[in-house]
């Protein structure tokens, strides 16, 4: 059995960047459609506990919808 992993992901305009615990490894994706795809490509190879995803002034919406859209657990503050 392998050990549970989680994500935080913070928002900005441009930018993700994408954190996974307990594997310390750090990720940055464009925030379009583009970098959104290769997010989702990733934690779905990662297949996390739990996605984390900052809410920032709407920013995040397009990675949330296509997270949740790829069966991605999240939890938004």
């Amino acid at each position: 059995m392998s050990e549970s992993q989680w994500v935080g992901i913070d928002v900005c305009q441009k930018y993700l960047d994408v954190y996974v615990r307990p594997l310390s490894k750090l990720y940055q994706v464009t925030n379009n459609k583009k970098g959104i795809a290769q997010l989702v490509q990733i934690l779905i190879e990662i297949q996390p506990e739990l996605i984390v995803l900052e809410a920032t002034g709407g920013m995040e919406i397009s990675a949330a919808i296509k997270l949740t859209q790829a069966g991605a657990r999240r939890s938004n503050y």
